[in-house]
């Protein structure tokens, strides 16, 4: 009678556990939702997810290295012009090209450079969702690029004169030292163009296909 007595009082027990647990659950969640809780990434997600931005990292370098190339020749005629234009000759677009092409290597190492900062500056301009940047930040970002802007833009025409990079550095620091005014002059007014072109690309609407 005893063991009977002990196996009802279990059952009732284990009845009343759980119509507690029931009905605590329902107070939680009233509606009758089921709870869902967030998939943790795992070890070979992460892995996976890491070696795709380190992909995507390549391409865009890969893909800034093939446009600066053209970009790099191109430049480098445009510096050529008062080279030749200084020593009486026709500035002509073969001309150009015959002062240029020898230097085509350290040119598209400098377009590529310049290229990756440029673009890495524009991508840190645009609008972002849950941005954290801090104004600090920014500023930051904004004083280090318009250094390295300011310290290489001399850089361009000493490569065409046959210097190496690292010369042609050197000689760019002492061009912004002994002629900051000017140089920042003609920087802050090719910045405010390209600011007024950029921002009136980013604002027009694109046109909406017929249909």
């Amino acid at each position: 009678m005893s063991s009977r007595h002990n196996n009802d009082d279990l059952r009732v027990d284990s009845d009343l556990y759980t119509r507690a647990v029931n009905f605590l659950q329902r107070k939680r969640n009233p509606r009758g939702k089921r709870f869902r809780t967030r998939a943790r990434p795992t070890e070979a997600g992460k892995d996976s997810a890491s070696i795709v931005d380190w992909l995507l990292v390549a391409w865009s370098i890969a893909c800034v290295g093939i446009v600066a190339f053209p970009l790099g020749i191109l430049s480098g005629c445009m510096g050529a012009v008062p080279f030749l234009r200084r020593q009486g000759q026709r500035s002509t677009i073969a001309s150009c090209l015959r002062v240029v092409i020898p230097e085509a290597g350290r040119l598209w190492v400098f377009q590529w450079i310049d290229g990756w900062v440029t673009v890495n500056q524009i991508a840190e301009r645009l609008p972002k969702k849950n941005d954290r940047t801090t104004p600090q930040q920014r500023a930051l970002s904004e004083a280090l690029y318009y250094a390295w802007k300011l310290g290489s833009a001399g850089i361009l025409p000493s490569l065409i004169t046959g210097r190496g990079l690292i010369e042609s550095g050197k000689s760019s620091i002492k061009l912004v030292q002994h002629h900051f005014a000017e140089v920042a002059s003609l920087r802050a007014g090719y910045s405010a163009l390209c600011w007024i072109i950029g921002i009136a690309a980013y604002a027009t609407p694109y046109p909406q296909p017929y249909r």
